[in-house]
């Protein structure tokens, strides 16, 4: 019966939502007004067609042309008062309202956050001929993510089942 192909398929996510039993819970953004496809971090995204879907490319790297860490240092760092902690009972709520789900918090990518701002080849070549530079930027984000987990965790204490980075920090 070919029938079935004429019925438009929900989605990946609306397929998915019954078999899972993981939620993501985090604060809203309350910071400064970011521009279009701007994230926290100041890199800029675009999206560049692929045909049938697209991808959403780096256009900006802020850090990309950086030569010193005071250049690092004057960049405009989020800060996790960006963010209202306090509202996250209420999101803990929510997400656990259509049963117990493992609520997790993520995603604190530290390389990946800090060669975004940089530049993939540049943050490789740094690690490598200006671990300064390198250092500048991994700690700033490192310290960041750290003090948003600990004001997550402080917040809705017990209730986070799971945190975790995606992130490429380990070696073969």
């Amino acid at each position: 019966d070919w029938s079935v192909f004429e019925t438009p398929f929900p989605g990946v996510e609306a397929y998915l939502e019954p078999l899972l039993d993981i939620k993501g819970v985090g604060p809203a953004y309350v910071g400064p007004t970011l521009a279009e496809g701007e994230d926290l971090w100041g890199v800029v995204r675009a999206p560049v067609s692929y045909g049938a879907g697209a991808y959403h490319e780096i256009r900006r790297y802020p850090l990309g042309a950086a030569t010193t860490v005071e250049e690092i240092a004057a960049h405009r760092w989020p800060t996790t008062d960006w963010f209202d902690y306090a509202g996250l009972p209420e999101r803990v709520a929510a997400a656990q309202s259509g049963g117990e789900y493992c609520l997790m918090a993520s995603n604190g990518n530290i390389f990946e956050s800090s060669w975004y701002m940089r530049g993939f080849e540049q943050m490789l070549l740094d690690l490598a001929l200006e671990p300064d530079l390198a250092h500048a930027i991994l700690g700033r984000v490192c310290d960041f993510w750290v003090e948003h987990f600990r004001r997550v965790l402080t917040a809705v204490p017990g209730e986070i089942d799971l945190v975790f980075t995606a992130d490429d920090i380990g070696g073969q």
